[in-house]
């Protein structure tokens, strides 16, 4: 019979929600609307995606901290983990035009790319995005994003809802 999860299909799940796609205060004097997307975690690849349903697509940082703020994720997703399995990895930016890239330590000393992480920082044409479990602790890292306890994931994500006019759409 298998995994359970896998044959009841828990393997995915599916969060939609509402987010002010950019500072609060200014959207809505823009003529923007909130942002009605999707997060959706794949907890066998250890992936998180946002998919854009409708409404002004948020900013980079927006997203990320859904994505960090999503109590699925942070079942699957483990910082303390992440800090000692990728201790080699960093994540290297390049200013104009912006690109993130993941990348490890060579033999010589110094860092080699491995892989450009797509549509980060900017993905305005992008309807969906998928970070894979290296990509989301380099980025989470460099945002400050990475959460070790869930008393402060609660904390924040209370803030958040206040602040960005975050809810969760069921």
């Amino acid at each position: 019979m298998g995994n359970k999860n896998e044959y009841m299909g828990r393997n995915f799940v599916v969060s939609d929600f509402e987010v002010a796609p950019y500072d609060p205060d200014e959207y809505e004097y823009n003529g923007d609307y909130k942002c009605h997307g999707q997060i959706i975690v794949n907890k066998l690849e250890k992936t998180i995606t946002f998919r854009h349903i409708s409404g002004t697509k948020p900013i980079f940082n927006v997203v990320l901290a859904v994505m960090a703020l999503n109590k699925n994720w942070f079942s699957v997703f483990n910082a303390e983990e992440c800090e000692a399995k990728y201790v080699n990895n960093m994540l290297l930016i390049r200013d104009w035009p912006a690109a993130y890239y993941v990348a490890h330590m060579g033999g010589n000393g110094l860092p080699v790319v491995d892989q450009i992480i797509d549509h980060v920082p900017y993905f305005k044409d992008v309807e969906e995005f998928t970070l894979t479990e290296l990509e989301f602790y380099l980025l989470a890292e460099f945002k400050s994003m990475l959460y070790f306890s869930s008393g402060s994931l609660k904390r924040d994500r209370k803030r958040f809802a206040k602040y960005w006019e975050f809810r969760y759409i069921i």
